[in-house]
């Protein structure tokens, strides 16, 4: 029913906001059983002890902490999702008050001895009481509350210093006891199972710490290393807490086993300067016995989580230990074959955990790559093993096709970026014995396109399905053993090898050119081709015009094909990038093709070269709707809105390309620049006809489409001039004709963000500053003329965002917070630009500029402060802004509205304040602009300091 639930929403609003929120909340403590009353008291007296402008005393704060243990210890059997709220309130109150004295005592640090209470009573508040200094040692690791950093990490390091090592000690020695208690066969084994399974997530939270205040990216874990202070080092030299881990393995249920593992991770990663060289040794050996251990009775390891955890030990001990301290150990020799035999297993059955295979190709990769730092005498064993992992993963990516075909299972080429990723570790494995990799994969090949040329012709929709299948595996496999070896190697025979390669994945590319012209195209096969070609380019098309390496797979290639150098190579990918562009709807091959047409037009050498091909001049020159499939504004998904294109993002990158492409020809520059800017000037008389016949009302969505698509392509054309004669060519097509339309457009359409944004960005390139490319020259006003624009346009929207209703807060940054951000930007470039004098504009009182600030520095200060810091791009682009508006216009600042003087100020305090390094600075740079003005003032005035506007303010 909506009208109770809105009823009671209201009612559970007024409760939480009421003044005696404390006093009701430990009344529903005590007199209520019903946990969502418990969780919605508990939640609420978190929010309120989270107030920087909450009233409660130290005192209050610690009455209120010592009764939530005692109500936890009298009812440890609450629910978990009840439990889990009481104790986020304990660990909060604990954080902040940290610091907090009574009496001259530091009364929340009790944290040791309260855990030790709770241990003394039966198991269930035994679990209670490791739950709740769980979830305070995760909490004293978050900087939420904290408007100081500085702050943040005195508390941190206080409570690693004085309670952490004393925590993680009482908890191993619990965690032995415990599993002394599996073995004795009790009737309760199941509450020691829940008891030993929080004490893993204690140990395991206390490993995770951030003891450094350098948190662990967790997309990079693998190279993560455990900064433990000195005091621990005796934890770690008792190699029964390392023991222990491994015998519970075996004892517990196998999906308890990921938590065991986890805890091991962290134990693993512990700093190498921890130990000397002989306890280092006995330290790994210990892992290794266990591993080897793990890997001789794998039966638990059938659980997903448990082996993927197992995955992550073996990463880590390979990336915290070195080759040859591995080799040292007694059991390395038996631990690589098992490690060996579980990997090729691994792969075989690629679909129990495909995420998993990541971390053990990695250690693979990284044990083969050290196999140069380590002495030839050295039985590392690494050669025989390797050639077996690199034909395992072979063959089970071309076994995959068929098992997704029949089975219906999840198709790893789907996820593109993971294939490349497993394509960079695989690589330097393949280099052992690499020309047995490559005449397998030639022999796959051959065969592949052999049984998709026949199903081509007895036209076998299943067969031809299979074939593509592998046939995209395979030159996925192709392009990483050909990229994997540097550009600059000089074996001319292993050139040749690769160039073998290289031929078998051209002429399959004319075949599928040939079957998507015939529309019938294979989207997983073309980004296969496109990956192809972005790692021969590196290797094969160096700009620096060495090729070393190059020079023998040219000579191969010429005979095989009549490929003699890599401008022909060049002049196939153009072709390969215009196909796509043609033929191609597919989102992902569209952006991956403009993406790589982008990457050859930046380059040097390779803009130079494809300036040069006839192809590149006949695509500067037809360049529009009629060519390419992705440019038609009128196709393609739809928003919600109905108007917006996904595909129109993709539009900024192609013009910025062939912008490039066309100052790379380096003669008719003016010339071409017309012809090539003819279509964008139709499109613009097109809009500026269609503005003029409405008096009233909006345009249709079909003019809104072409005027959006017309702001991308214009953006792209901007961020390709980087010289001052290229922006001067393209101001002088715009101004004074087609900027009127910018302003007509921002009248009819100030609310509607997909026009605002792509039209604000636009704006924002064109004022910017790179490379001093707006010096104009002396005899001309184009720098003020252009500000003069750009304020008429934000001016416009400012207007238009004042006068929005109520915006509703999921909607508040895409309508209004996105576009402000964008304007503060403007705002930056053009007072940072040092390309106009703005003494010009107060001189013949043109106010466009001062209205533009005032309008956008009003709308700030509606913005709260919390919204600010909440969305990144928004913080940035205002705390930006704020040094070159005090920097030379403080005089104009101390004239607006004191309370937008006011909110400045605060805004200072909160960048100063606060955890982000850039804010910081630039609020300390407002802030010497602001004193400095005012001392100034304070010099230079005779009567009283009010009299002084800022100064009355302040």
């Amino acid at each position: 029913d909506g009208q109770a639930r809105a009823a009671a929403e209201k009612a559970l609003n007024n409760f939480t906001q009421a003044s005696d929120i404390a006093e009701k909340c430990q009344f529903v403590f005590n007199n209520s059983s019903n946990p969502f009353a418990l969780l919605v008291s508990s939640t609420a007296l978190t929010k309120i002890v989270s107030e920087e402008t909450n009233s409660m005393t130290i005192e209050q704060r610690l009455a209120l902490r010592n009764y939530i243990f005692q109500f936890l210890y009298s009812n440890a059997k609450i629910p978990p999702f009840v439990l889990q709220s009481f104790t986020k309130l304990i660990s909060r109150i604990t954080k902040l008050g940290w610091m907090g004295t009574v009496d001259g005592h530091y009364v929340f640090r009790n944290v040791v001895e309260e855990m030790k209470k709770f241990l003394q009573g039966d198991s269930a508040q035994g679990v209670v009481g490791i739950k709740i200094v769980t979830e305070i040692v995760s909490e004293m690791t978050v900087p939420e509350c904290f408007r100081m950093s500085s702050r943040f990490r005195k508390v941190c390091n206080s409570f690693r210093d004085e309670c952490l090592l004393d925590i993680y000690n009482i908890a191993i020695t619990a965690l032995k006891g415990a599993a002394g208690k599996l073995d004795s066969g009790s009737s309760s084994s199941e509450a020691v199972r829940v008891f030993i399974l929080q004490l893993l997530a204690l140990i395991h939270s206390c490993l995770n710490y951030d003891f450094i205040g350098c948190s662990i990216d967790e997309s990079l874990d693998e190279y993560a290393t455990v900064a433990v202070p000195g005091s621990w080092r005796d934890c770690f030299l008792d190699l029964d807490n390392v023991r222990v881990f491994f015998n519970l393995y075996h004892r517990l249920p196998a999906d308890m086993g990921a938590k065991v593992f986890s805890s091991l991770v962290q134990m693993t990663s512990v700093r190498r300067s921890l130990f000397d060289g002989e306890e280092r040794k006995r330290f790994l050996q210990c892992l290794l016995l266990g591993v080897q251990s793990v890997l001789e009775s794998p039966q638990s390891l059938m659980d997903r989580q448990t082996y993927h955890e197992f995955c992550c030990l073996l990463v880590r001990l390979k990336s915290n230990y070195q080759l040859s301290e591995l080799i040292q150990c007694d059991n390395y020799g038996a631990t690589i074959q098992l490690v060996a035999k579980f990997t090729v297993s691994s792969l075989e059955s690629w679909q129990f955990s495909n995420n998993s295979i990541h971390y053990l190709l990695s250690l693979w990769q990284r044990l083969v790559s050290s196999m140069h730092y380590i002495p030839s005498s050295s039985n590392h064993m690494l050669d025989e093993l390797a050639p077996e992992i690199t034909k395992a993963y072979i063959m089970s990516r071309v076994d995959s096709v068929m098992a997704v075909l029949r089975d219906g299972l999840e198709d790893p080429l789907e996820d593109f970026e993971s294939v490349k990723q497993q394509l960079t570790m695989i690589a330097p494995i393949a280099q052992c014995q690499y020309e047995s990799t490559v005449q397998l994969l030639i022999n796959l090949f051959d065969s592949a396109a052999q049984q998709y040329q026949t199903a081509m012709q007895t036209n076998s929709a299943g067969d031809i399905q299979l074939q593509e299948g592998r046939l995209t595996w395979l030159v996925h496999l192709i392009t990483g053993a050909i990229c994997s070896r540097s550009s600059s190697s000089q074996d001319d025979n292993l050139a040749r090898i690769d160039a073998d390669l290289c031929y078998r994945v051209f002429q399959l590319m004319q075949v599928a050119d040939a079957r998507l012209q015939a529309g019938h195209g294979n989207d997983k096969l073309g980004l296969a081709f496109l990956g192809f070609f972005e790692e021969f380019k590196k290797v094969c098309m160096n700009d620096n015009d060495r090729m070393v390496r190059s020079s023998a797979l040219y000579v191969r290639l010429d005979e095989l094909m009549g490929i003699s150098n890599d401008t022909l190579v060049l002049e196939m990918l153009v072709q390969r990038i215009v196909t796509n562009l043609k033929y191609w709807s597919h989102q992902v091959i569209v952006d991956k093709t403009v993406s790589l047409l982008q990457q050859l037009a930046i380059g040097f050498t390779s803009g130079r070269k494809l300036a040069k091909l006839e192809s590149v001049k006949v695509l500067l020159e037809n360049h529009t709707t009629q060519g390419f499939l992705f440019l038609d504004s009128s196709k393609g998904p739809q928003s919600a809105e109905g108007v917006f294109f996904a595909d129109m993002r993709l539009r900024t990158k192609f013009y910025s390309a062939l912008t490039r492409l066309l100052f790379n020809r380096q003669t008719g520059t003016e010339e071409c620049f017309e012809t090539f800017m003819a279509p964008m000037k139709a499109v613009m008389d097109q809009i500026g006809t269609a503005f003029s016949s409405w008096n009233s009302g909006s345009p249709s969505d079909e003019v809104k489409r072409i005027f959006i698509a017309l702001c991308r392509d214009l953006r792209g054309v901007v961020q390709a001039l980087s010289n001052n004669t290229t922006y001067l060519l393209f101001f002088n097509l715009m101004y004074p004709t087609y900027f009127p339309i910018f302003q007509r457009a921002m009248e009819l359409w100030c609310n509607d963000p997909s026009v605002t944004s792509p039209l604000l960005k636009l704006v924002e390139d064109m004022v910017t500053n790179e490379a001093q490319r707006l010096l104009f020259p002396i005899s001309s006003a184009g720098g003020i003329l252009l500000v003069r624009e750009a304020c008429a346009v934000m001016a416009l929207y400012g207007r238009g965002v004042m006068g929005m209703a109520d915006v509703p807060d999921d909607q508040l940054y895409p309508l209004k917070l996105k576009g402000i951000a964008v304007c503060f930007k403007i705002l930056q470039h053009i007072l940072s630009g040092r390309y106009v004098n703005f003494g010009v504009f107060r001189l013949y009182g043109d106010e466009v500029l001062d209205n533009s600030i005032t309008i956008f520095l009003k709308l700030a200060a509606t913005i709260p402060h919390a919204n600010v810091t909440e969305y990144t791009k928004l913080f940035k682009a205002f705390y930006q802004l704020l040094p070159c508006l005090t920097e030379d216009h403080m005089e104009f600042l101390s004239t607006i509205d004191p309370d937008v003087l006011v909110y400045i100020f605060r805004s200072v305090v909160v960048g100063l304040t606060g955890v982000d390094v850039a804010g910081v600075t630039h609020s300390c740079s407002t802030l010497d602009h602001i004193i400095s003005f005012v001392f100034k003032k304070l010099s230079k005035t005779t009567g009283a300091p009010h009299q002084v506007p800022l100064l009355r303010v302040l």
